[in-house]
């Protein structure tokens, strides 16, 4: 995975590469092209707004200089090139923040902007040298195995799921409902995942506007949903049990396996919505029936990573980390195939046509059945106002009106935009914004297909791709 190094040298002297300390430095090289994927400067309105909100930690862990001391994997040199390497003057708060040397060289991962910059790169069409293209070479292979999925899912299943009407509601509200604790307002990401032009950061801010423009690109015909790139930040939440200096072969699996830790996807709040409505109602569909959990491996990864791994889940319990999806990135290498093969298995389970409510509020709403049992006969296209419950920041519930509209949703065209927005938008990072994930391949099936190729988590796209 870790091949973000080489995908520059194709693009900058070694010299170069070794003088980029901070996201600043790559500005005068840019635009440039790295892994199929261009970089630019976003010097927009939107571009100065992201940047200024967008978490870019500029740590040690994954400098390029760190980078190349690692694939040694000895935590003694990690650390003496930090020492002497890593000017932290740079930010007196966040060196506040940090703390200690010791602190700062525990197994956080990656906390800074440099292994987003690789995230970024390795999701592209040519990050790695196991993306041979977007098409299959057998289609009637593909298909074979495609369709065992889906009979297996649809034998475990036992019907046709129904999509979740999109009624932003509490977590202990009807299962018909989108339950939304992602976005309480203590939500960690809450400031990476609203619009950049918004001053204020507060999902709930949004929520109604969202839910109104989700409505609008449920509805067919010519529409598309709003490709707004998805921003790169880390996870601060992963700390795993030895600091990456201590000379111990714990250690040093660990910093093999763990150093390179999370980067999320944070995508537009109205993708968030109408992915939601699916992606919700299929995962409480399969943890009901009891399917047998799917794995996804990447048989490519090699085989040490595992080794190392699995020994130490073994011998130390809870190390931090888990076998499999974590380890072996296979979200990194998830290419247009997967992507198809993931719609196919979601236009399977759902039917062609579904009826969906919009409740357009700001609040997060106590939604029971009989709740929404009251529309059933609202026709369709139509709108109505009614009163709901919410619960209030002390506890309490409280009466508020909204707007419900009844909708008559195509699923084909609404997972076909689903899947291209949430697969094949750009990306961004401060004011770097990256493009080059979108594709387009010719099913036999279904003929024209957009889709990326590539995703990380955070990106709702994860579990289309996972069961």
């Amino acid at each position: 995975m870790e091949n973000n190094l080489e995908n520059m040298s194709k693009v900058f002297k070694p010299e170069e590469i070794m003088s980029i300390a901070k996201v600043k430095d790559l500005y005068k090289f840019l635009p440039f092209k790295v892994g199929g994927v261009t970089f630019r400067f976003d010097d927009t309105e939107t571009g100065v707004v992201r940047a200024s909100r967008q978490g870019s930690v500029m740590s040690y862990a994954n400098t390029p200089a760190v980078q190349l001391v690692t694939r040694g994997y000895d935590p003694r040199d990690m650390r003496k090139l930090a020492e002497e390497t890593i000017d932290r003057n740079y930010d007196e708060g966040l060196r506040a923040w940090e703390g200690e040397w010791d602190d700062v060289l525990e197994p956080r991962g990656a906390s800074n902007w440099w292994y987003m910059l690789e995230m970024m790169s390795i999701m592209g069409p040519e990050g790695s040298p196991l993306k041979k293209g977007p098409i299959p070479y057998d289609w009637d292979l593909y298909y074979e195995a495609v369709d065992v999925v889906i009979d297996r899912m649809k034998s475990a299943i036992g019907g046709v799921i129904q999509p979740k009407h999109i009624a932003p509601s509490t977590p202990l509200s009807t299962a018909t409902s989108l339950r939304m604790a992602h976005v309480a307002q203590n939500s960690a990401g809450e400031p990476f995942f609203s619009d950049s032009k918004v001053a204020k950061t507060s999902k709930a801010t949004n929520l109604k506007s969202a839910v109104g423009l989700a409505s609008k690109f449920s509805q067919p015909g010519e529409k598309s949903l709003p490709l707004y790139p998805f921003l790169a930040f880390a996870r601060f939440d992963r700390k795993g049990p030895w600091p990456y200096y201590l000379d111990t072969d714990e250690a040093r699996a660990y910093g093999k396996l763990a150093l390179k830790w999370r980067m999320i996807a944070a995508q537009n709040f109205t993708l968030q919505l109408m992915d939601g409505a699916v992606t919700q109602a299929l995962q409480e569909a399969v943890s009901a029936s009891a399917i047998p959990e799917i794995d996804c491996r990447d048989p490519a990864r090699l085989s040490d990573h595992f080794e190392d791994g699995a020994r130490l889940v073994k011998e130390l319990g809870n190390s931090g980390f888990s076998i499999g999806s974590d380890q072996s990135a296979w979200d990194l290498f998830t290419n247009p195939q997967s992507w198809y093969g993931a719609f196919l298995v979601y236009k399977a389970l759902f039917p062609e046509e579904a009826n969906v409510l919009f409740v357009e509020t700001d609040k997060f709403l106590k939604v029971e059945s009989p709740a929404l049992e009251r529309f059933n006969d609202l026709e369709i296209g139509k709108s109505v106002n009614a009163e709901f419950t919410y619960i209030a920041e002390n506890g309490a519930p409280r009466p508020v009106e909204t707007r419900v509209t009844r909708l008559g949703i195509d699923m084909d065209t609404y997972l076909r935009r689903v899947f291209a927005s949430a697969s094949g938008t750009g990306a961004a990072l401060g004011q770097i914004k990256a493009d080059g994930y979108k594709t387009v391949i010719d099913t036999p099936r279904h003929g024209k297909f957009q889709c990326g190729f590539g995703q990380r988590s955070g990106n709702f796209g994860t579990f289309m791709t996972n069961c």
